[in-house]
């Protein structure tokens, strides 16, 4: 993420207090990685790093430790329910997450963040990056 994102995001966190998770370590962060055999988008890890599993308006962004406000319930957990539940695209995936339709939110390989509709039953580009979608919700 460039800087002038992350000031945005220290400024929205000062206001909303309430809505800024815990951040986690590099082990820790690398430890889920290795539990789904993934690998993190740099700017969602950075985000996570930063601000822990944190609320940008009515999206949640999961992490390993959540804001307060936030279901309890981690990437790692969010990841494997989706997996489990057998959704298309999952695999070699984390899901970061879910719309209000309930539908999962995932970065592709183009680092692009993608859906699968369940009503549809199509995938989505909901943002051309993490941190595009990260600044959609903060303007």
């Amino acid at each position: 993420m460039n800087v002038n994102t992350i000031e945005k995001l220290e400024q929205f966190f000062q206001i909303n207090e309430l809505l800024r998770g815990i951040p986690s370590t590099e082990l820790e962060l690398l430890e889920a990685e290795q539990s789904l055999n993934v690998s993190f988008n740099p700017d969602y890890k950075q985000f996570i790093q930063l601000f822990g599993g944190s609320m940008l308006g009515y999206v949640p962004i999961y992490g390993l430790c959540n804001a307060e406000v936030m279901e309890d319930k981690s990437v790692v957990e969010l990841s494997r329910f989706f997996r489990d539940d057998n959704w298309p695209g999952m695999e070699g995936t984390y899901v970061f997450s879910v719309d209000q339709s309930g539908n999962p939110l995932t970065v592709n390989s183009e680092g692009k963040v993608i859906t699968f509709d369940h009503d549809a039953a199509e995938f989505y580009i909901v943002a051309e990056s993490f941190e595009a979608l990260l600044l959609s919700h903060l303007e």
